[in-house]
């Protein structure tokens, strides 16, 4: 029955799977569900990122499902995205998105989409999740989640785009804030890729830009290789 379901709302609410492929990655960054009267998804974001990936989230909702989700900014250095849709939630339930940070998952019809939508996923979710850092003279993409599960399916779907990821954890991270939110101490797992392998694997995917100094290198500048 949830195939079922998930096959229905995909033939009559979904219209650009590039865009579905794309919100999918959003989502497993920044969302979660409010459960409630409508059992609404949400993304949440950083104020900086308003008129980036916010703005690019949103046309891939509008495209995607034809929804017209709303803005809110609970906290001075927070936006989120609010889509008052039952059925999206009920969709993102069965795919099997997890819920709550600790079960999260890459959904399972991300692995049968092609291998250009699969790599629109990887894209939105590391623009959402990832960042840049250097140990040494070594750089590397890395991202971090409560989710076991996530970072190895995550380097399941990476591997079949042809990188080689590394995964470590779980750590203990102490208590911090972000985006106006007390975040409890809390146990992570990471997943990070080597400047190397952006050298090693070939086109359709990309190559690394030799001409770039590693030391101006940033974020944004390795996603799009992926």
């Amino acid at each position: 029955k949830k195939g079922g379901n998930n096959r229905s709302f995909l033939k009559t609410e979904c219209r650009d799977m590039k865009s579905l492929a794309k919100f999918l990655g959003y989502y497993i960054a920044e969302g979660h569900i409010d459960y409630g009267k409508c059992n609404r998804p949400t993304l949440s974001f950083g104020v900086k990122e308003e008129h980036t990936l916010v703005a690019d989230a949103i046309e891939c909702i509008e495209k995607a499902f034809g929804l017209n989700p709303t803005i809110q900014k609970p906290h001075k250095s927070e936006i989120q995205i609010r889509i008052n849709s039952s059925a999206l939630a009920e969709f993102l339930k069965n795919v099997g998105v997890g819920i709550g940070a600790h079960n999260k998952r890459v959904p399972g019809i991300v692995f049968n989409l092609s291998a250009e939508n699969q790599k629109e996923f990887l894209k939105a979710y590391f623009a959402g999740d990832g960042y840049y850092y250097k140990n040494g003279a070594n750089g590397y993409l890395a991202a971090k989640t409560a989710s076991k599960q996530l970072v190895s399916d995550l380097a399941y779907l990476l591997l079949q785009q042809g990188f080689a990821s590394h995964l470590k954890g779980p750590f203990t991270e102490p208590q911090r804030i972000l985006n106006g939110h007390i975040l409890k101490e809390s146990t992570v797992y990471k997943i990070y890729l080597a400047e190397k392998e952006f050298e090693r694997v070939p086109h359709p995917i990309g190559h690394w830009p030799h001409s770039l100094p590693v030391l101006e290198i940033k974020l944004e500048e390795m996603i799009p290789f992926i």
